[in-house]
C-alpha cells in the first residue's frame, strides 16, 4: 500500500459543504462562506485570514490543476476547525508543500504556505481525485 493511500476519517459532525468552480459557487463567493464559518466556528481575525488565504490557494489549485470544480467541507473537531477541499485531481507527490519552492518559479507556494499556517495539513490521493485536508488551531 502507498503512504496516504488510506481515506481520512468521516467528520465526526455534519459539516457544511459547498461546491466551486464550474457548475459551482466562484472562488470570492467560497471566501465569503469561509469567513463566515470561521466566525461561526469562533476564530479570532488572524486565524480567519489565515483559512481564507489558505483555503482560496487550496481551491485554487483545484480549478486551475484539477478539472475546474471542487469540494470545500467545514467542521469542528475538538480545539480546531477543519477544511478540506477535495477535486478529481492528483497528487503524486507525497512530500508536496513540505519544501519552499523556489522564488523563481512563480507558482507552487500554496500547499508549502498551507504547511506554514495550519496546524496540520493531510493529503490524500487516489485514482478518483486528490483530498487536503487543513486543521485550524483556535
Amino acid at each position: 500500500m502507498r503512504p496516504f493511500a488510506e481515506p481520512l476519517p468521516e467528520p465526526s459532525s455534519r459539516p457544511r459543504e459547498h461546491r466551486f468552480g464550474r457548475g459551482g459557487e466562484s472562488l470570492a463567493d467560497l471566501r465569503l462562506r469561509v469567513g463566515e464559518a470561521a466566525a461561526v466556528f469562533g476564530l479570532g481575525p488572524a486565524r480567519t485570514g489565515d483559512m481564507i488565504l489558505i483555503v482560496n490557494e487550496i481551491a485554487t489549485n483545484s480549478v486551475r490543476y484539477a478539472g475546474g470544480a471542487g469540494t470545500l467541507r467545514m467542521w469542528e473537531e475538538g480545539a480546531s476547525v477543519i477544511c478540506e477541499v477535495s477535486d478529481g485531481g492528483r497528487i503524486l507527490d507525497p512530500l508536496v508543500g513540505r519544501r519552499k519552492p523556489p522564488a523563481d518559479r512563480g507558482s507552487g507556494f500554496g500547499l508549502w504556505l498551507a504547511n506554514e499556517l495550519c496546524d496540520l495539513v493531510q493529503i490524500r490521493s487516489f485514482p478518483t481525485g486528490s483530498v487536503v485536508r487543513l486543521h485550524f488551531g483556535r
